[in-house]
C-alpha cells in the first residue's frame, strides 16, 4: 500500500496514550543516532530521507484530533532536515518541520531521528534510520553503494503498516494480565534548569560485555538491569531508604516473538527489581535474582496477556465512546499513576546491523530516551559491531548513580569510554561531546 493510496489510520494499542500525556516536561521523544566516519552532506541528506519516506509509509502522516481519538492522516509536504538545534528528544514543533511527527538533524559525523512514540518504537525507528543510511551513502558513494540490493528484502506496505496488537491479542486465549503496577522507590534528583537534558554515554566494547554475561552465567540484558538496580541501590536508596522494591521497566519487543514486520509500535513492559529495605544483596546476589525473574517473564504466555490487557481496555465501549477532552484527562492520570510504578527504564535494542556495502561507513548507533518528571533518569542501550553505548538521559543533576554504573563495569573487567553533551570550549571534539576513557 503506497502512501498516497491511503489518507487516514487509527493510532495502535501502545501508541493512543502518547498525544494525550506529552508535554515540555514529558515529550515522549526518543532519538536513534548513526554516528558515521565522515562529515554529514546535508542536501544528500534532505534527499535520503524523503527517499526513505516512499519506503516507510507509517512515517509520512501527521497527527489529528477527532471527537473520540485522535488519528493520522497522510502527510504530503516534504520533512525538513536540519543542523542540531537543541536538547535531543525535545518536543518536535510541528509548525517548523511541515507537521512531521519526527524530526532528522544532523552534527558532525551523527545522523539524528528523533521521533514521536506515537508513530513507532524502538525496532520500527531503526528500521527507517537504516534506510535513510542506506540511501544517504547510496548518493555519497554510488560506485560502493546500491540501493537495489539494499531494499530487495524490504517487507510489503501492508506488513509494515499492521496493527498488530489487534490481531495478536485475538489469538491470545488465557486471560489478559493487568499492565498497572504497585508504588516503587523514586530516585531522588535536583532537576535541571529550563528542562535541559543531560546525556551521558558509555561507549564499551560488545565482546568484554557479552564475555562478563557467560561467566555470570546470565543475558546481556539480565547483567545489564543487575548493575543499573545495585547502582541506584548504592547510590541512592541507602540514603533515603524506604520499604519499597527499586523496579526497573524493560520494554520487549515482540515482533520475532509474534511473527510481525510492522513498523508501527509493537512492544510490551516488564519489570525487573529487588526490595533492599530488610535485606543486603551483594551485586552477585542482584545478577541471580532479576535474571530469574527475567526469564519467567519473557515467557511467551506471560506477554500474550500483558498484550492482551492493553487491548481489552481499549475496546471497552464505556471507553471507546468518551470524548476525547475527557479521555485525555483520565489518560495523564493513569500516566502518571502508571510511572510511579518503575523506577527508571531500560530500553535494549540489541545488536543492529547494516548490509555488508554500508558496514564500513558507520561507527556506531545509539538510543537516548526522554526523562519525565515522574522519572528523571532513562537509559538505554544498542550495539553495532563491537559498539555497545548505553546511554543515561536525565533531567537531573545529580550523576553518580552513572558514574556507579560504568565504574562497576571497569571493576568487572571491561573498557569503557565515557562521553558527555556538557563541554567546555577546549575540551569538545568535532561532534560537541566530551571524551574520558575509564580505568
Amino acid at each position: 500500500m503506497k502512501h498516497r493510496e491511503f489518507y487516514w489510520y487509527k493510532l495502535d494499542n501502545a501508541a493512543k496514550i502518547f498525544p494525550s500525556v506529552s508535554s515540555e516536561n514529558a515529550t515522549n521523544v526518543f532519538r536513534m543516532t548513526a554516528r558515521l566516519f565522515e562529515n554529514i552532506v546535508p542536501e544528500l541528506l534532505q534527499n535520503a530521507v524523503e527517499r526513505a519516506l516512499e519506503e516507510m509509509p507509517t512515517f509520512r502522516v501527521k497527527l489529528h484530533k477527532g471527537v473520540f481519538w485522535y488519528y493520522f492522516e497522510t502527510n504530503f509536504n516534504k520533512p525538513v532536515v536540519k543542523k542540531e538545534y537543541t536538547y535531543p528528544c525535545s518536543r518536535i514543533d510541528r509548525q517548523t518541520n511541515n507537521a512531521f511527527l519526527f524530526d532528522v538533524t544532523y552534527y558532525g559525523k551523527n545522523i539524528n531521528l528523533d521521533i514521536f512514540h506515537a508513530i513507532s518504537d524502538g525496532t520500527g525507528a531503526t528500521e527507517f534510520l537504516k534506510r535513510i543510511i542506506g540511501y544517504y551513502l547510496s548518493l555519497l558513494y554510488p560506485e560502493k553503494v546500491s540501493t537495489c540490493r539494499l531494499m530487495s528484502e524490504a517487507s510489503s506496505d501492508i506488513a509494515k503498516s499492521e496493527d498488530s496488537f489487534m490481531r495478536v491479542s485475538k489469538e491470545a486465549k488465557m486471560k489478559s494480565k493487568s499492565l498497572v503496577r504497585p508504588k516503587c522507590y523514586n530516585i531522588n534528583s535536583i532537576l535541571t534548569i529550563n528542562n535541559e537534558i543531560k546525556v551521558i554515554k558509555g561507549v564499551m566494547p560488545a565482546s568484554q560485555i557479552c564475555a562478563i554475561a557467560k561467566e555470570k552465567g546470565v543475558t546481556v540484558t539480565a547483567l545489564l538491569a543487575s548493575v543499573l538496580i545495585y547502582s541506584i541501590y548504592m547510590e541512592d536508596f541507602r540514603y533515603y531508604p524506604k520499604n519499597k522494591s527499586i523496579q526497573i521497566c524493560v520494554p520487549v519487543n515482540l515482533r520475532s516473538i509474534f511473527g510481525s514486520d510492522t513498523s508501527r509500535n509493537f512492544f510490551t513492559t516488564i519489570t525487573l527489581g529487588i526490595n533492599f529495605f530488610n535485606n543486603e544483596y551483594s551485586l552477585d546476589d542482584v545478577i541471580k535474582a532479576v535474571s530469574d525473574e527475567l526469564t519467567n517473564q519473557i515467557k511467551k504466555e506471560n506477554l500474550h496477556s500483558l498484550l492482551k490487557f492493553g487491548v481489552e481496555m481499549q475496546e471497552k465501549p464505556y471507553l471507546r465512546f468518551l470524548p476525547l477532552f475527557i479521555k485525555n484527562i483520565g489518560l495523564k492520570i493513569a500516566f502518571a499513576k502508571g510511572e510511579k510504578g518503575f523506577t527508571t527504564v531500560l530500553s535494549n535494542l540489541g545488536r543492529i546491523t547494516l548490509h555488508e556495502s554500508l558496514e564500513p561507513f558507520v561507527e556506531r548507533f545509539e538510543l537516548l530516551m526522554s526523562p519525565t518528571l515522574g522519572n528523571h533518569i532513562k537509559t538505554s542501550v544498542c550495539s553495532y559491531k563491537d559498539n555497545l553505548v548505553y546511554c543515561f538521559t536525565s533531567n537531573s543533576e545529580d550523576t553518580d548513580i552513572q558514574k556507579r554504573f560504568f565504574t562497576t563495569f571497569v571493576k568487572m573487567g571491561a573498557e569503557v569510554t565515557i562521553s558527555t553533551n556538557e563541554c567546555t570550549d577546549d575540551s569538545e571534539d568535532k561532534d560537541g561531546e566530551k571524551y574520558e576513557s575509564l580505568q
